[in-house]
């Protein structure tokens, strides 16, 4: 077997590591059952991360709430809050600007509290797909 010179070895090894490195993974797509449900604004963080006003959650049977990222056209939900869905999505881990002393940015009362240079992260379940559930 012919040996490779050394630079033709290392090109390979650096294309081969890049390709790894720039290898993006993509978050697994997760299927659960609930009811949906609006609610209403509230001074909190998964008010805030939902976009600041009412925003939906899926309410599992063990009484834990999944909040969703709000569909653009909230109107297509509408018919089915307080039913029984199935609902297939990914889980969305948003960073979240916190309010400083010194800020004058708009919009400031609606976040929540957090200690100064606290981060705030939370995660919201991007709905691939929604039906109703017998």
């Amino acid at each position: 077997m012919p040996k490779l010179p050394y630079w033709m070895l290392s090109s390979v090894l650096f294309i081969a590591v890049n390709t790894t490195a720039m290898t993006v993974e993509t978050p697994p797509v997760e299927s659960f059952e609930g009811v949906l449900r609006m609610n209403p604004w509230q001074k909190g963080s998964d008010s805030y991360c939902a976009g600041g006003s009412e925003y939906f959650v899926l309410q599992q049977a063990d009484g834990q709430e999944i909040v969703l990222a709000t569909p653009e056209d909230v109107s297509t939900w509408q018919e089915f809050v307080d039913q029984k869905v199935s609902i297939q999505g990914v889980f969305e881990t948003k960073i979240l600007p916190t309010a400083s002393e010194s800020s004058d940015e708009p919009m400031l009362e609606q976040r929540p509290v957090v200690p100064m240079g606290a981060v705030l992260t939370c995660e919201l379940l991007v709905v691939d797909s929604l039906t109703l559930t017998p």
